[in-house]
């Protein structure tokens, strides 16, 4: 994702720029929702992108204050006019008198310009007039999305619990459990023992892509309520750790309805319940 575009659009859109935590809510739900990224990442990168901002409308300010202060050091020397004479004669052909009366005052010209900049009136650009008073203001949207995406984040995880509590399940009913999953490929990337106990045990775990929700469904069924706790499906909802195949997370009522379209008569389906059954 271009963060610097992102900033630029909250500045252009009237809508966005009169209440950026709003568009930064909205962007950062595509964000995770299309490439994953965490709120942490998503909001870090926005703020870097506002810094680069800001560092840019501070080395424009410092450009135009050298740009001032040559063309005030050239007007002292007698050396610079930087208006086009009347009648478009050659400032030359002019009196003496008449070019040190106007060297005088567009020196004035310039002092009072450049007593008068101020960075806070600086534009970045012709193209991107933003000023420091616009990052101000995006700057506080941004903290305020991140701090409401936060305290929503921490009430979700104060409802949290693990799957199981009690530990139960022996080290080799979990290699059993494993092998299965590898066996009828449950899971889109690389799933080992490490990430078998951090979905059983942990209420804080990392999301898993699952590449069938109904043998997904179809395990946990067979496994609570002795191994897992029988209100697994509002369980994973909480923990948000689960991705079924339209990379969204899974809910009560998906695996609801993945486990009612269960088709028991499959191979997957028999080696689900000949393992759990035997554990």
């Amino acid at each position: 994702m271009n963060f610097r575009q992102i900033i630029s659009q909250c500045y252009f859109d009237k809508n966005s720029l009169a209440d950026p935590k709003v568009y930064f809510e909205r962007v950062f739900k595509k964000a995770e929702r299309e490439e994953c990224f965490t709120a942490d990442d998503f909001f870090n990168r926005c703020q870097l992108a506002l810094d680069s901002f800001k560092q840019d409308i501070k080395s424009s300010y410092e450009r135009q204050l050298e740009i001032d202060r040559k063309k005030i050091e050239s007007l002292r020397k007698g050396n610079g006019y930087y208006l086009p004479p009347p009648g478009g004669k050659p400032f030359s052909d002019y009196g003496e008198e008449y070019q040190k009366e106007t060297r005088k005052r567009q020196l004035e010209i310039w002092e009072a310009h450049l007593k008068n900049l101020s960075i806070e009136k600086v534009k970045l650009s012709e193209h991107e007039p933003l000023t420091l008073k616009d990052i101000s203001i995006i700057e506080a949207g941004l903290k305020d999305a991140f701090q409401k995406l936060s305290q929503n984040r921490s009430e979700q995880t104060s409802s949290r619990k693990p799957l199981t509590s009690d530990c139960s399940l022996t080290d080799e009913q979990l290699n059993k459990i494993l092998n299965l999953v590898k066996e009828i490929k449950l899971f889109k990337e690389p799933f080992e023992i490490v990430d078998l106990k951090s979905l059983f045990y942990s209420s804080k775990t990392k999301i898993y892509y699952v590449n069938n929700n109904q043998n997904l469904a179809c395990l946990f069924n067979y496994l609570q309520p002795q191994f897992i706790t029988a209100n697994w499906k509002r369980v994973i909802e909480n923990n948000k750790c689960l991705k079924g195949l339209k990379d969204q997370f899974l809910t009560a009522n998906n695996l609801s309805v993945s486990l009612n379209n269960v088709k028991y008569h499959t191979d997957d389906s028999k080696k689900i319940k000949n393992v759990i059954t035997n554990l």
